[in-house]
């Protein structure tokens, strides 16, 4: 279709156009980096390429430093892990969907920026040519009107005469008008051919300057949706940290597939047996050694309802029966003024191992590093414990757990049940780490 004529006067279009460059350079911000993605037809306007999404991807596992390596691959379960596994896991999924939208954002304002960069410079183009064309067609009018002033000069009456009495006068005026004649149908092309440059120029700067009026909106879509994605990463950020340390720390309270221990509890016991290994060799301590006394002293940690938290500290201290020799005991005065037992008058054992304020006075140990000796806390104790049960040892054979439990506790009974203990714990195999 012919496009068509300008409703406005060549020097208004002219202006226009011209604002319209300067518009775009001053008014189109596009993002720091944002890369280019080629140059687009002028005039085109059309998103960048997107790539379908990958599948969603499982969130890395939670390394805790805390827990010893050997018992990575033991499998654990509980409500509370199972909870913040499945928060962690939909924190970082909302992690991946940000870092997407904001590569989307990215890469729309790139190709923005060169849909920008052609049509700014189409419009250049346009304006250029518009301007020559309709300073042309100013001057071509005006030749036009003195050839015209010129023809109707020649063409009207001769009072003089001339051309009737002198042939040769009269030649040279027909020459003239035939010459005027074809200069004005010369004109006349090149005037069309100029009104049809101003009318599809002026055309293609309005397509333009809606095109460059399009990319300025869409580049504040593409900027805000960018700002947005980056604030929600920080946020994603956040939430994942608080998540990394809550699925580690439900992860060692949680109870351990095929035992009655928590992983906490497991790997209290493991660390100290592997720490006994180092320090008395010829003792053959193994953990399952650790947790029949555990059971049978505390419920492993778990007397009373109380329960081990993910530092290995109890929640509320387990504190035994007075030594009064009464039901049994041995009488046993006071010998930490109450310090461990809170007891002035007799002594208790204390904590998930019972350990006796005078023997935790004696050896007592620190065996989780945290530069304290706490016989409420099931690294310490357990350290302890095996400390004291490597005088009796070794422990390779039932022969000899039996007289090292029996040095920890006087009775048959106690032997017999804390051997069974340890002969079941004995049946659970760690699995390898992969």
């Amino acid at each position: 279709m012919k496009p068509p004529v300008p409703s406005c006067p060549p020097a208004r279009l002219l202006a226009v156009a011209v604002a319209g460059v300067a518009l775009v350079a001053s008014s189109l911000t596009l993002a720091a980096g944002a890369g280019s993605a080629g140059a687009q037809t002028a005039g085109a306007t059309t998103s960048a390429p997107t790539t379908s999404p990958p599948g969603p991807a499982a969130p890395p596992l939670v390394q805790d430093t805390r827990l010893s390596t050997a018992l990575d691959g033991v499998a654990v379960s509980s409500p509370g892990y199972d909870r913040a596994q499945r928060t962690y896991a939909g924190d970082w999924h909302r992690l991946l969907d940000a870092q997407s939208r904001q590569a989307a954002a990215t890469a729309e304002l790139g190709h923005l920026a060169a849909v920008q960069a052609a049509v700014t410079a189409d419009l250049a183009v346009a304006t250029r040519r518009h301007a020559q064309s309709a300073a042309r067609v100013v001057t071509i009018r005006g030749s036009l009107r003195t050839l015209a002033v010129a023809l109707y000069v020649q063409g009207g009456p001769d009072p003089t005469g001339v051309s009737v009495f002198d042939p040769a006068q009269a030649a040279t005026v027909a020459n003239s008008r035939v010459l005027v004649s074809a200069v004005d149908h010369d004109a006349l092309v090149d005037l069309r051919a100029n009104q049809a440059i101003v009318s599809s120029t002026h055309a293609q700067a309005t397509t333009d300057l809606a095109s460059l009026a399009d990319v300025t909106h869409r580049q504040g879509v593409a900027q805000a949706q960018s700002s947005q994605a980056t604030r929600d990463q920080a946020t994603d950020q956040a939430s994942l940290a608080r998540d990394r340390t809550q699925v580690a720390d439900a992860r060692l309270t949680a109870s351990v597939t095929g035992t009655d221990l928590t992983l906490v509890v497991l790997d209290a016991y493991w660390r100290a047996a592997v720490g006994l290994a180092s320090l008395h060799p010829a003792c053959h301590l193994s953990w399952p050694t650790l947790a029949g006394i555990g059971h049978v002293e505390s419920g492993n940690g778990t007397y009373g309802g109380d329960s081990v938290g993910a530092g290995g500290e109890e929640a509320r201290p387990i504190i035994g029966i007075p030594l009064d020799g009464t039901d049994g005991t041995q009488r046993i005065a006071d010998t930490d003024g109450g310090a461990l037992d809170h007891d002035t008058v007799y002594d208790r054992a204390v904590g998930p191992m019972q350990i006796l304020p005078s023997a935790w006075r004696r050896y007592g140990l620190d065996g989780n590093g945290d530069g304290q000796r706490d016989p409420e806390n099931l690294y310490d104790a357990a350290l302890t414990a095996g400390v004291m049960l490597c005088r009796y040892g070794p422990l390779d054979t039932d022969a000899g757990l039996q007289t090292t439990f029996f040095h920890y506790n006087p009775s048959a009974a106690y032997v017999s049940e804390v051997l069974g203990y340890t002969h079941g714990y004995q049946s659970f195999v760690i699995p390898p780490v992969s």
